[in-house]
């Protein structure tokens, strides 16, 4: 089974585009919440990875089921992703909330994080929040209690819009490299 033909099969193009995206730029989140996690004092309010958990049917020829599902406390080591299951599922039953689950980096459909009340990443909430009205927006942001902002402006890293280098390194290592000299 090609477990990205699996998740894109029911998906549209705009979606699939937002799944491909959060992968492209993964490492941008590895990065920061790699530095994240040197921190003495944390400066993230959260820190999320949405994965597609896929179940297979066990006595049909169906296609697989889907779920798309955040998890936190994350951990990657190039190539798996593990952390906490933050949702419980409405149509698989092989995984639970709370649960510590390990899946290969191809099921990854999206990625954010949240510090000092802006959002990083989140393809797939924007994607969705450009179907919205204006009404609609408040609302889906009201209920997660952020305001993700322009959804037609995704940002990578901390601080990149005053500062676009932070795209090519990190402040923070930056900063070490003197230590080591």
């Amino acid at each position: 089974m090609n477990i990205r033909n699996t998740i894109f099969s029911n998906e549209s193009h705009e979606m699939i585009s937002a799944f491909n995206k959060a992968q492209e730029t993964f490492k941008y989140f590895w990065r920061e919440l790699s530095w994240e996690y040197r921190r003495i004092i944390p400066a993230f309010d959260l820190a999320y990875v949405k994965c597609a958990f896929i179940q297979e049917h066990s006595n049909s020829s169906d296609s697989p089921l889907i779920e798309y599902m955040w998890i936190s406390q994350i951990d990657f080591d190039g190539t798996t992703i593990s952390g906490q299951l933050m949702n419980q599922p409405n149509y698989i039953d092989n995984v639970q909330a709370g649960e510590i689950i390990e899946q290969p980096f191809e099921v990854i459909v999206d990625w954010m994080f949240l510090t000092q009340d802006q959002v990083y990443g989140g393809f797939t909430i924007q994607e969705y929040r450009k179907q919205l009205n204006d009404s609609e927006r408040k609302e889906y942001d009201a209920s997660w209690g952020i305001n993700f902002g322009d959804p037609n402006n995704i940002l990578f890293v901390y601080d990149q819009e005053e500062h676009p280098e932070n795209l090519i390194e990190h402040p923070m290592c930056e900063k070490m490299l003197d230590s080591f000299l």
